[in-house]
């Protein structure tokens, strides 16, 4: 192959000017013979001016079939070859090419670009994306990716049997489908969860279910990644409680008694039924901001003692159950007589116990039980005088 360079004009240097920037080979196209180049491609290839100028072009393809593919078709852009540098080092490359005629010959000018940084990303970033695929078909729990304007792009294998969809199928429908309840601007405010509602599978039967949700990038596009908690039972059973504490309220309201939900810790939150405000006097709607401090006040500062003794007594395990008559003050200043009856539940969820009950009104009951130990004492006095 010949080594001479052979002169080049302003076309040579105008397409050099616009390539500068990246390793630089002009190559003959006939001949294959590497004709000229900048300093980059010396660096790039670790190789001396010396060696490179005169060199056949082909050889340093790691494969040669590769070379005659650029020149017969005249292509201008290759993706990635391996070019061979010194010491059989291997470099990926992608290549810019333009060709242009000087002296009756073709000659290549060959831009050459090393991306070995960005293969090393993207493995990375495919090793990621499988690790990524693993935990999302591992996972026990129906995963769905959906884009902000609700559309489902990708859905892992629970959520396909929990919600009767094929993974063609559920990629083409609106998160409306599977959440019938969900508005149109429903992932527009960024929100974190999705309160428990119902869920529709594909044959029409329901479930209740949980949403935690989570927003990502990938290649470009915001999603939101999606995890299902099926939390039917858990919704049966505080619906159950619900209704038994319903029914519970309306048996003890329903014979005149006061409710009462009292914490045995000072910080937590207390419970005292309208019923026992009106049987003071009181307007309920003005008790409703009325602290644990606000309804010890009232005991008849007489029985406070008596009526903590009551109750720790019977949290000491000393007495089945609290059962005390006390006195509450009434809105004119008066006192009343109230009867409690309560037990201390554990709240095992909670760490700490609360204090259940109910308050009867006996004033009455008390006031003629007084008046008839008056009314003895009194015939007693008259027999003996």
């Amino acid at each position: 192959m010949p080594r001479s360079t052979p002169q080049v004009g302003q076309a040579f240097l105008a397409e050099l000017m616009l390539v500068t920037w990246d390793p630089l080979l002009v190559v003959d196209s006939q001949t294959l013979c590497i004709v000229e180049h900048n300093p980059a491609a010396s660096r790039l290839y670790g190789l001396s001016r010396e060696e490179l100028i005169g060199s056949d072009f082909g050889k340093r393809f790691s494969e040669s079939r590769h070379v005659t593919d650029i020149f017969s078709q005249h292509r201008d852009y290759i993706p990635l070859r391996f070019q061979r540098g010194r010491g059989e080092r291997h470099i990926p490359v992608e290549m810019n090419v333009r060709y242009f005629q000087e002296g009756g010959r073709e000659y290549a000018a060959i831009a050459l670009r090393e991306i070995t940084e960005r293969l090393e990303r993207e493995r990375i970033d495919n090793e990621s994306e499988r690790k990524y695929q693993s935990l999302f078909e591992a996972s026990p729990y129906p995963i769905l990716i959906v884009n902000l304007q609700g559309m489902i792009v990708d859905a892992n294998r629970c959520a396909q049997l929990h919600y009767g969809y094929e993974h063609e199928q559920l990629i083409r429908l609106e998160w409306a489908n599977l959440d019938p309840t969900a508005g149109v601007l429903q992932f527009m405010p960024r929100p974190t969860m999705l309160g428990a509602r119902e869920h529709r599978r594909s044959d029409g039967s329901g479930f209740i279910a949980e949403v935690m949700l989570s927003y990502f990038r990938l290649r470009g596009q915001s999603l939101i990644l999606a995890l299902v908690r099926d939390v039917t039972e858990h919704w049966r059973t505080f619906q159950q409680l619900q209704d038994s504490e319903a029914r519970w309220r309306f048996a003890i309201e329903g014979h005149g008694d006061a409710l009462l939900d009292w914490p045995l810790q000072a910080d937590g939150s207390h419970y005292v039924s309208p019923a026992l405000s009106v049987m003071l006097g009181y307007a309920p709607e003005d008790d409703i901001d009325l602290g644990a401090e606000g309804w010890q006040g009232r005991v008849h500062p007489d029985d406070r003692e008596l009526l903590e003794s009551a109750i720790n007594a019977h949290y000491a395990g000393h007495e089945p159950i609290v059962q005390v008559e006390y006195r509450l003050r009434t809105q004119s200043g008066d006192y009343r007589w109230m009867a409690l009856r309560a037990k201390v539940i554990e709240m095992r969820n909670r760490g700490h116990g609360r204090l259940i009950g109910a308050v009867r009104d006996i004033h009455e009951q008390r006031m003629r039980q007084l008046k008839e130990i008056g009314d003895r004492g009194r015939v007693f006095r008259l027999e003996r005088m």
